[in-house]
């Protein structure tokens, strides 16, 4: 998943499914961090659940970031 910080969330392009509880890298030049995804909406603003594979773009709320863009990595197992 790539990601493009605007204010306080970020922007997902999603090549996977990301549904909100789940625990991801969050991938940055000036470290990575563990998130949890606690609340996801689509670019419209309505909330969502899930983000069930390729061609969805959602935003997540984020943890106080400096870089532009980064990576995003969904856990697994």
């Amino acid at each position: 998943m790539k990601l493009q910080k605007s204010a306080s969330a970020a922007r997902i392009w999603n090549l996977k499914c990301l549904s909100t509880a789940h625990y991801a890298l969050l991938i940055l030049p000036e470290g990575n961090q563990d998130i949890i995804a606690e609340c996801m909406e689509n670019m419209y603003g309505h909330a969502m659940q899930e983000a069930s594979g390729g061609g969805y773009e959602v935003k997540i709320p984020l943890p106080e970031i400096h870089s532009d863009n980064g990576l995003l990595a969904r856990y697994t197992g």
